[in-house]
Formats: structure tokens, sequence, C-alpha cells
């Protein structure tokens, strides 16, 4: 999620801080204008109320500018390169059951110490003698997830895990064409499942610490909109949908969300996707839908290609 923006930090990095510089030189200008006139009195007090309004809008951009460099800082400690990124799970179990995820960077397991502690290693170690098929890939639209359940193949699956949403929050995908591709891809993931499909939306990424305040209230407003079509949409598939904290948002506060209470726990380093405990407590409340929809099955039992 987010990787486009992490891409361009560079740039932003050099951008933001000759920002910065010059808002700091123009601010200490102003600064000793303002005292000037102020000790001054008569006229001059009264003309240092110009530089001080300018002042004053100064110290807000300075303090916007610290804001943006924190959050490139974030973001650049969460890229890593080519060759130490981990993998997305999937395992080769031929013969037996099988579980397909598809989506984004969540569905990927980015942000995870290692691919075991991802939605899918997870599934992996549950299920050990069950095929996992996993072809999300990192930026995905929920557009996309519709090609990566296509890449999977004609084969039925025993489950379907939809991860996805994230991304459609951040680069405001419009809400008709969200809503008939969330549609679309629901429809596809029930025929190739007989109706074992799970979507889990990240409902988190609106209020992620890394984001300045003004950006989390953007943001925050846009994941209420996209949470409303999937929740429509999935209700209208019946279809379980695992929100992960999405009732912070409801409520509108934070209080009851362990990712803000406690972030460096459950966020990854850069303050957006979760981490490894962040997955496990994910993973929780998806087992929980699992056995209350009945979507738990044996490995015993013939695979659905078999029947």
């Amino acid at each position: 999620m987010v990787e486009t923006l992490q891409d361009i930090s560079g740039a932003l990095w050099k951008f933001t801080a000759d920002a910065g510089s010059l808002a700091i030189t123009q601010t200490i200008e102003n600064y000793n204008a303002v005292v000037t006139g102020l000790m001054s009195g008569g006229t001059e007090a009264f003309g240092a109320l110009f530089p001080l309004t300018i002042l004053i809008l100064q110290f807000t951009l300075l303090i916007t500018v610290l804001q943006v460099v924190r959050m490139i800082w974030f973001l650049l400690r969460g890229v890593q390169p080519m060759w130490r990124r981990p993998k997305q799970y999937s395992a080769l179990r031929e013969g037996g059951k099988r579980i397909l995820i598809v989506g984004d960077s969540t569905a990927f397991g980015r942000g995870a110490d290692k691919p075991e502690d991802s939605i899918a290693g997870r599934l992996g170690h549950d299920f050990p003698g069950t095929e996992i098929i996993n072809t999300a890939v990192n930026g995905s639209l929920t557009k996309h997830a519709i090609a990566q359940l296509a890449r999977a193949g004609s084969k039925p699956f025993d489950m379907i895990i939809v991860c996805t949403g994230g991304n459609d929050i951040w680069h405001f995908t419009r809400l008709a064409p969200l809503e008939r591709n969330l549609n679309r891809l629901l429809k596809d993931a029930i025929e190739k499942s007989g109706h074992k499909v799970i979507v889990l939306f990240y409902a988190n990424l609106g209020f992620a610490p890394v984001f300045p305040s003004a950006v989390r209230w953007i943001l925050g407003k846009r994941t209420q909109r996209v949470h409303e079509v999937f929740v429509r949409q999935t209700a209208l598939q019946n279809v379980p949908l695992i929100e992960l904290y999405t009732e912070a948002i409801n409520r509108h506060t934070y209080m009851h969300n362990p990712f803000l209470e406690n972030p460096e726990q459950y966020y990854a380093k850069d303050r957006v996707h979760p981490n490894s405990n962040g997955y496990r407590l994910w993973y929780k409340l998806m087992w929980y839908e699992m056995v209350k929809n009945n979507y738990l099955f044996s490995e015993l039992d013939k695979p659905t290609a078999e029947k």
C-alpha cells in the first residue's frame, strides 16, 4: 500500500528540505521585525502587526513541513532493497484442499517480519495439508484483484480470501467504478469457491499515524466512503467482511483501537501497514468469522475439484 508515495519520497524529501530551510530563514527575519517594531512603540508597533501575521502563518507552515518530514522518514524506513524484501507466502501442496488469497499489499503480507506471519502464512500453518496460492500484488486496486483471481486458473478453491480497498482509498478511486469492480470480484470469487469467500478491509489506513493530522482527516473521511461500498456489496453478496477496527471510524473516536493506542507494537516501520502482531490480530478476527460461518474444513475430506 502507498507504494507510489514511497517511490517519490526521495524527491519529496528534497522539496521539503528546501521549503523548510526557506521557512526557517523567513521566520527568523519576521521575528526580528516584530520584536523591533513592538519595542519601538508608536506607529512602528502598529506596523509590526503585518509581519506578526506573516510570522504566525510561517510558524504554521513550519509545523506542516516538520510533519511531512516525519511522514517521509517513516515511509523511507519501510522501503527495503529488492533483495531484502520478503516474498509473499504460498505453499504448493497438490492433491489436497486449496485456498486462494488475492488483493493488495496487506494480502501480500507487506509489513510482516516474515511471510509466515502474514494472513496467507498463518493459514498455511493452521492448514498444513492445504495448498495456499497467493496472487496478491503490492499496490493493487480492487479492479486488479479481478485479474489476480483469473490468473489463479479455472480449478475451484475451498476458500478465497479477498483483501483489498486500501489503495482505492489512497488513489481516490471513484466510488461507482469501485462498487462495480467489487461486485464483479465477489461474484467471480463466489463462483470459484462455492460461496466460501471472506473479505478483509484495512480500515486503519485513514488513521495511520505516519500522516499529518490534516491528511488523516481527509483519508479518514475517504475511508468511511469506501467502507460503505464494501459493507453494501458484501451484504448484497452475503460474504463475511472482516474489518480491522473499523468501529473506531463509526464512533468517530480512536478508542479501543490497539493500532492507535500502541502503534509501536502493531504498525510496521512505515507506520502504514500492520506488522506481524497486527496481522495476528487481523487473523484472529478472520478465524472467528470462519468458525461463525462454518468455513472451516477437514483436510481429510476430498478436495472440491474431486467432488
